[in-house]
């Protein structure tokens, strides 16, 4: 089940820019609607939790301005491009989609163990 959150700009450090295409950040996960994160979390169950994914957002940095641009495979993402640095386990994507924040990756681990 997805949390529901309250959107507070202030939150937000770069509130109105255009992310163009980005990874998963804090501003990025806080400006995606709950219909936003549901679609990715869909497309996220086709993977496994320990699948290395990019995913990749774009749109403006406001409330419910940001959406999915694609999910893609590791191995998919060219490794001279800068969204090969972006990728991260399915399982922690899944979990900040679940959640509506951001999730660092060793907080990630600690709770998986």
């Amino acid at each position: 089940m997805l949390k529901e959150k309250i959107f507070n700009k202030n939150n937000i450090r770069n509130y109105g820019m255009e992310v163009k295409n980005s990874y998963l950040t804090p501003d990025s996960i806080e400006c995606m609607s709950i219909k936003t994160r549901k679609s990715i979390l869909e497309k996220l169950e086709s993977y496994n939790d320990t699948d290395i994914v990019v995913v990749v957002v774009t749109g403006d940095l406001v409330e419910d301005g940001v959406e999915l641009y694609g999910i893609y495979l590791e191995e998919e993402v060219s490794e001279k491009s800068c969204w090969h640095s972006w990728g991260m386990p399915t399982g922690r994507a899944k979990s900040m989609m679940k959640e509506g924040k951001y999730i660092e990756a060793d907080e990630y681990w600690k709770v998986q163990g």
